[in-house]
């Protein structure tokens, strides 16, 4: 593993993305999370991009977009935009979630190279007095699932650049840290706290029914889904892969 840049953000790193769509394959997305103390605590962040080339062995900034603190990003996995931008969403500390479209232009008919200030904010809408801390799309790019700190999940739809909560039920006593939809089967999400418990819910009724929910599990904190894998991480360190 050879190291090809590093850079110094402006807080505390919550999430790193690379872009998964052809032509943006070099675009990389970090986001950050700062608490200001003081009579009137805020939280500030920041989504910084970047235009990777591991070959030449680079890393340049090339954007940084100042925002509310951000605990999570998400890039689509589809391109349902005209001309076919990818999209990044943004769970933020004010309760709120966020679509950014990114452009890009063709300079030499090959690859697509990212220009200044092309990361531009779609839609975005509040959907809870509670802090937004996951975010996971589902496999077609049109609902969003939303993990909130008072331990409840929202299901949050995209149509033509409007955002809407579908569904929102408590799921958990604490925190929920993870949110995440089979791409399988979008009709069910895994949810992740740290209550303490793993859960699979039904999105086809609603308020959504539990499917299942691992109880014996201590201190999970995240879900993330591949192919037809679950991987749970521990605090301890510790994966474990469930089918």
């Amino acid at each position: 593993v050879l190291e090809v840049g590093s850079c110094i953000l402006d807080g505390n790193a919550d999430a790193v993305e690379f872009c998964p769509h052809e032509s943006f394959y070099n675009v990389l997305a970090a986001s950050t999370y700062v608490l200001q103390e003081g009579d009137r605590p805020s939280r500030s962040g920041c989504i910084m991009l970047f235009d990777v080339d591991a070959e030449a062995g680079q890393l340049e900034l090339i954007q940084k977009v100042e925002t509310a603190g951000i605990f999570d990003i998400k890039w689509s996995p589809r391109l349902l935009q005209n001309p076919g931008c990818p999209l990044l969403a943004q769970a933020d500390a004010d309760g709120s979630v966020r679509i950014h479209s990114l452009q890009g232009s063709d300079s030499d008919g090959s690859k697509c190279m990212v220009s200044w200030n092309n990361l531009n904010e779609l839609c975005g809408k509040c959907i809870s007095s509670s802090m937004c801390l996951c975010i996971d799309w589902n496999s077609s790019a049109t609902s969003m699932a939303v993990g909130l700190s008072d331990g409840s999940v929202s299901i949050i739809s995209l149509d033509e650049s409007q955002l809407n909560i579908l569904q929102e039920w408590k799921a958990h006593d604490f925190e929920l840290w993870a949110a995440s939809f089979d791409i399988q089967q979008p009709m069910l999400v895994y949810t992740g706290s740290d209550d303490c418990k793993f859960s699979c819910w039904d999105l086809r009724d609603d308020p959504s029914d539990l499917v299942f929910q691992n109880k014996e599990a201590t201190q999970w904190e995240f879900v993330v889904l591949q192919k037809a894998l679950v991987i749970l991480i521990l605090y301890s360190q510790v994966a474990m892969m469930n089918t």
